[in-house]
């Protein structure tokens, strides 16, 4: 687990010094493992400087690389609540009409909290652990489709669908596969 550890904060240290920052993203989006398991997920996005303008067709798209990190809540009501932070790397392309593709890695921390678990006092009184869970590593793999709206020339709103496959380490010492849909906006102000 500590060599994750490293590894997450490694990642993190080299996407924030790779180049000074351009523009900077407030993210609000639903994310539902399965779809349909309800969660939140709040993050900050910035994109680097020295994104390329690429010429198509008399018009311009643009790519651009963003970092940055998310904080995930989700409620599996029959499994687990997790709750997950950590940072993550986006390539978006904006085509001249403010439609997006792009892919995403993310990895980091996350920490599941297992309902109606129950430990065994010294009295021989069962008791109620509320904070029972287990912790993993994860990575994460998404692709991602939306629209940029620009509000004027220095506000913009994108709305975004993002599928994502995440993986989960240890998982009774294995790794697990998780499918994330996580739908939002993103908010700049630059």
């Amino acid at each position: 687990m500590k060599s994750h550890l490293i590894g997450v904060i490694c990642l993190l240290g080299i996407s924030f010094s790779y180049g000074q920052m351009d523009r900077l993203y407030l993210k609000l989006s639903y994310i539902g493992g399965m779809i349909v398991n309800p969660g939140i997920s709040l993050g900050l996005n910035y994109e680097l400087l020295g994104s390329s303008v690429v010429e198509e067709t008399s018009s311009k798209s643009i790519s651009a690389l963003r970092v940055g990190f998310a904080l995930d809540f989700y409620h599996h009501r029959r499994l687990n609540t997790g709750l997950s932070l950590g940072p993550m790397v986006e390539w978006v392309r904006t085509t001249p009409k403010g439609f997006q593709y792009g892919a995403a890695l993310s990895t980091g921390y996350l920490r599941t909290f297992i309902p109606n678990t129950f430990e065994i006092k010294e009295n021989n009184q069962m008791q109620r652990n509320k904070f029972a869970g287990t912790n993993h590593f994860f990575y994460g793999l998404g692709l991602r489709f939306g629209k940029c709206l620009d509000l004027d020339d220095e506000k913009s709103l994108e709305w975004f669908v993002k599928p994502n496959l995440q993986f989960q380490s240890p998982y009774f010492e294995q790794s697990n596969k998780y499918f994330l849909t996580e739908i939002g906006v993103n908010y700049s102000m630059n």
